[in-house]
C-alpha cells in the first residue's frame, strides 16, 4: 500500500457478521440447499457474497453465504446499523443464521460490550429458538397460499375474482405447517382486495390494494409494512422487513390431518449430508448407543447412534449416498423374544 504507518489512522467503528448456512436452532449444524431468494441492503453496508438467487450451497465445501460489513463514527452507531441491516436482509429457501446475528447484535450484553466467551450459550434460548410465528406472519402465508397477495393482471373473470357470494361473505381454508405444528388460517374476502384472516394468535385484516406485483406494502390492522415473501417448492418464506420472520411448509390435503411423523424407533439425517461410514447391517442386533452411521457435511462429521437396544430392520442409505435432512437412515425393531 503506498502508505506509511504514521499515515494510518482510526476512523471510526466497524462490525462484520457471517451469513451462514446453519441452523442455530440445531447446535449451528450446516444447512446446504438451494437459495430461492437473497436479498441484502447494499446501501447500508457492504456485501461481500458471491452467491445469488438460485445458486445451491453444497454440502462440500464451507457454508458461508455473505459477510455483512457496517462502519459508524462510534460504537453504538456501527452495531444500531449492523441489526438494521440483518432485520432488513433475507435469504429464502435454506435455514440461516441472519435472525440469530439480529438478535445477538442486540443483546444487552453485545451492545454493552460485556462480552465472554459463554454469552451466546447463557444466551441461546433467546438467540435462536423461534418463537410462534405472528399473526401478521400467518395471514401473509396463507394469502400467498391461496395466490391472494399479489394483484391479477388481465380481464379474464376466471383470473380476477373478487370474491362475490349469492349469500354471505367468501371464506377459503389456508393451513400451514410450522415445524411440526399444522396452524389453521381462515380467509375471509371482505370485497376488493381486503381480507380478514382468522388465526390461532387472533383475527387480522389485511389490505393489500398497494401490492402490485411482488413490490409493495401491505396495511395491516391499519399500519403499514413492507413484506418480503417467497413462494417455493419447500413451501413459503415470509419476512416483514425490520421485523419478524417465519418459514412455513404448506399442507398436502391428501394426507388429512396428519404431519409429518417424526422417525420412531429409527435414526434420521440431522441435515442434508453424505453417508461417509455405514455400521448398521440389516438383521445385525445392536445395543443403545451403538454408531449406526456417519454423516458428512461441510467438513463436518456426525455419528447417529442407535437410540435403543434392537435389530436393524431396514437400511434406507448407502455408503457414499446423498441424504436430506430428516431422511429415515436406519430403522429398528425390538429382539424377538427367545
Amino acid at each position: 500500500l503506498p502508505l506509511s504507518q504514521s499515515e494510518i489512522r482510526m476512523d471510526g467503528h466497524a462490525f462484520e457478521a457471517r451469513v451462514y448456512a446453519e441452523d442455530p436452532a440445531n447446535e449451528f449444524r450446516p444447512a446446504p440447499g438451494t437459495i430461492a431468494e437473497i436479498h441484502f441492503p447494499d446501501e447500508r453496508a457492504r456485501i461481500d457474497s458471491g452467491v445469488r438467487d438460485g445458486d445451491e450451497i453444497t454440502p462440500f465445501y464451507d457454508p458461508m453465504i455473505a459477510k455483512l460489513i457496517v462502519h459508524g463514527p462510534d460504537r453504538a452507531t456501527a452495531l444500531a446499523r449492523l441489526t438494521e441491516t440483518l432485520n432488513s436482509s433475507h435469504v429464502g429457501g435454506i435455514a440461516n443464521n441472519i435472525t440469530f446475528l439480529a438478535r445477538l447484535s442486540a443483546q444487552a450484553g453485545v451492545v454493552s460490550g460485556d462480552v465472554d466467551t459463554g454469552l451466546i450459550g447463557r444466551n441461546m434460548p433467546g438467540l435462536a429458538v423461534e418463537p410462534p410465528p405472528t399473526a401478521r406472519l400467518i395471514a401473509i402465508a396463507a394469502l400467498t397460499s391461496l395466490e391472494l397477495l399479489h394483484r391479477s393482471q388481465g380481464h379474464d373473470p376466471w383470473v380476477t375474482l373478487s370474491g362475490w357470494r349469492t349469500w354471505g361473505s367468501a371464506e377459503q381454508p389456508a393451513d400451514l405447517i410450522w415445524g411440526q405444528d399444522v396452524i389453521p388460517a381462515r380467509v375471509n374476502w371482505r370485497g376488493g382486495r381486503i381480507f380478514e384472516v382468522r388465526t390461532p394468535p387472533g383475527p387480522i385484516v389485511i389490505d393489500a390494494s398497494a401490492i402490485n406485483g411482488s413490490i409493495g406494502h401491505l396495511e395491516i390492522d391499519g399500519r403499514k409494512v413492507v413484506p418480503v415473501v417467497h413462494d417455493h417448492s419447500g413451501g413459503i418464506d415470509v419476512h416483514i422487513v425490520g421485523g419478524e420472520r417465519a418459514a412455513f411448509r404448506l399442507r398436502d390435503p391428501a394426507d388429512g390431518n396428519a404431519v409429518a411423523e417424526q422417525v420412531q424407533d429409527g435414526v434420521a439425517s440431522p441435515m442434508p449430508g453424505i453417508v461417509k461410514v455405514l455400521d448398521a447391517k440389516q438383521g445385525v442386533s445392536v445395543r443403545k448407543g451403538e454408531r449406526l452411521v456417519v454423516v458428512e457435511a461441510m467438513k463436518t462429521e456426525y455419528a447417529l447412534i442407535a437410540p435403543r437396544d434392537g435389530v436393524v430392520a431396514e437400511v434406507a442409505t448407502e455408503l457414499g449416498g446423498t441424504v436430506s435432512a430428516g431422511a429415515l437412515l436406519v430403522r429398528l425393531e425390538a429382539k424377538a423374544d427367545g
